[in-house]
């Protein structure tokens, strides 16, 4: 019993770990525009709710992609502070000041009740006023591109994955609410913008945050889907349906803005 739930846990981490670490390499690779809009979709959520549906009911499920949604607008905030704070600072400061926002943020978020409507209007409101705070210099491409080290790979492998499955293993006890808080963490967010500026600088790394405010729609977008479906149509169809509809909002994210790059 005992190694069968620890097979189970060493493959939701090796599972999470290689999607966020293809998606972060992806990133990395086609530039600060393109590669914020990546790192934006559900790289960790995704297998997160994966996992999540395998134990838990289609109302828990839906419940919690409803706490998660809401606290996207924390997700927001760590972004925007991020993104005034790279550039005039070293990376660990940074981020630092940008988990602060993102606690604050998610501090209060867990005090009030949302409907999905009310949870919608909430992320709009955030990504606007991130997009009119979080200004960073205009950078479309990367000049040079250099290769991550096994041992960056291995730590973001293992910071994402062992995170997931701790948050799906305890879901059960915590509540959906506690559970969509977690599920969203900016640990994906914190891994790109940690290599982007040791090793690009802060400038760099702040234009890939900055894409990802907008690249967040993608997100929100599948998190919506999941709780609007997930009682009706079931969790696994939900899922299907919200990766879909991610996938389509980031495109359209990413095809607009490359017809405004000169």
């Amino acid at each position: 019993m005992i190694a069968d739930e620890l097979l189970v846990g060493l493959t939701r981490i090796a599972v999470t770990g290689t999607v966020v670490v293809a998606a972060s390499l992806a990133a990395e690779r086609v530039g600060p525009l393109v590669g914020g809009v990546v790192v934006s979709l559900p790289v960790l959520a995704g297998p997160g709710y994966v996992f999540l549906a395998l134990t838990a009911s289609d109302e828990f499920v839906a419940e919690t992609a409803l706490a998660s949604l809401a606290v996207m607008t924390a997700s927001a905030a760590f972004l925007t502070a991020y993104v005034i704070a790279a550039p005039r600072m070293a990376a660990f400061p940074a981020i630092l000041i940008a988990y602060l926002a993102w606690c604050v943020a998610a501090g209060l978020v867990s005090t009030l009740t949302f409907t999905w409507w009310s949870a919608l209007a909430a992320n709009l409101a955030a990504l606007a006023v991130g997009r009119m705070l979080a200004r960073p210099p205009a950078l479309s491409r990367l000049t040079e591109v250099r290769p991550p080290t096994g041992l960056d790979l291995l730590v973001r492998a293992l910071i994402s994955g062992t995170l997931l499955a701790i948050v799906v293993a305890i879901s059960g006890g915590v509540g959906p609410r506690a559970t969509g808080i977690l599920m969203v963490m900016p640990v994906t967010f914190t891994s790109l913008a940690w290599i982007m500026h040791r090793r690009y600088g802060g400038a760099v790394a702040a234009a890939t945050m900055a894409a990802s405010l907008i690249g967040m729609l993608g997100l929100v977008a599948a998190l919506l889907g999941v709780h609007l479906m997930a009682k009706p149509l079931g969790a696994w169809w939900a899922l299907v349906m919200a990766l879909g509809l991610s996938l389509a909002v980031s495109a359209l994210i990413v095809v607009t803005s490359w017809r405004r790059c000169p």
